[in-house]
């Protein structure tokens, strides 16, 4: 049996079977934005949100994400865009320009970042798992909460990045050592 709750600025799951069930797969939301769905044993999301009263500014939020990823992938350039959510796993993102935007939770492990300029993103539980981020400018960028397992941050401009609960497990440093 599923509940189904509006959620706001979490992430919900029920671990329930699905698949099947008509239901449309679910876009990532931005952070403000409340989500229902249920995640099926292949780890699908599926959209409830008719059921839990999502509104019409709700679908233009996640419509609007989606263009920023598609843009995103297509140019490089990307300053300012709300990519929260986001599934860029061994994106090619080299020297793309992420100035400001909002990479909250998203997933950019195996993602190639080597120049991109990250300066005051907003990388907050951003999954960066064995991601090469040689040489990158990060200047006053959040990364909260990341994990950079295995990352490579050689050359890395961290000044004024807010590091606090960052795993760090394996990481090559801006210097060159190996974090443990």
């Amino acid at each position: 049996m599923a509940v189904l709750m509006p959620f706001r600025a979490e992430v919900a799951s029920s671990n329930q079977p699905g698949g099947g069930s008509g239901y449309t797969i679910a876009p990532n939301a931005d952070s403000d934005t409340p989500v229902c769905y249920f995640r099926t044993e292949d780890g699908k999301l599926l959209d409830l949100g008719n059921l839990c009263g999502q509104t019409e500014r709700n679908t233009r939020s996640a419509t609007t994400q989606a263009a920023d990823v598609k843009r995103l992938l297509a140019t490089n350039q990307c300053p300012g865009c709300n990519l929260s959510g986001a599934n860029l796993t061994n994106a090619n993102l080299e020297f793309a320009n992420l100035v400001k935007a909002n990479l909250t939770g998203a997933n950019i492990s195996g993602a190639t970042l080597v120049g991109a300029n990250l300066n005051e993103a907003n990388l907050a539980n951003a999954d960066l798992r064995g991601a090469k981020l040689n040489g990158a400018r990060m200047i006053g960028a959040n990364l909260n909460g990341a994990n950079l397992v295995n990352a490579n941050l050689l050359g890395a401009n961290l000044i004024k990045a807010n590091l606090n609960g960052v795993k760090l497990d394996a990481a090559r440093m801006p210097d060159g050592t190996i974090h443990n």
